[in-house]
């Protein structure tokens, strides 16, 4: 078995579809990757929770770590780090008023992948 995106492909399609970097940079200390996968998911929301602008719009962030991705849709997860991690994106969704979509894509085809490699990056 494979898994896959159920994207639309044209998300994906860098040819057809932009992204725009709004944060990105390396973890400060190293714990399991599903943790660290959802500091980077909140520090996204907290960006956006700060900007009245960005206040009640839908956001769409890919990701491609599954149990995050499936912990963020479900609100919970039988891990306590990750339950602290949700209950802080809850709060975050629910003051700034957005909604947040976390579908889960392939590594290979993840357009944002190359941001978690840069140290000295200016945008």
């Amino acid at each position: 078995r494979v898994p896959f995106s159920r994207l639309p492909a044209v998300l994906l399609d860098p040819a057809r579809t932009s992204w725009e970097a709004v944060v990105w940079g390396r973890w400060l200390y190293e714990d399991h990757i599903t943790l660290g996968e959802g500091r980077a998911s909140l520090r996204v929301i907290e960006a956006m929770a700060k900007c009245p602008r960005a206040h009640r719009h839908v956001v769409l962030s890919l990701q491609d770590n599954q149990p995050w991705a499936g912990a963020s849709a479900k609100g919970r997860s039988p891990a306590h780090a990750v339950n602290h991690l949700l209950r802080r994106r809850a709060a975050l969704v629910l003051a700034a008023q957005l909604q947040v979509l976390l579908p889960w894509v392939q590594s290979a085809v993840m357009p944002a992948d190359w941001l978690s490699r840069l140290i000295d990056y200016e945008a």
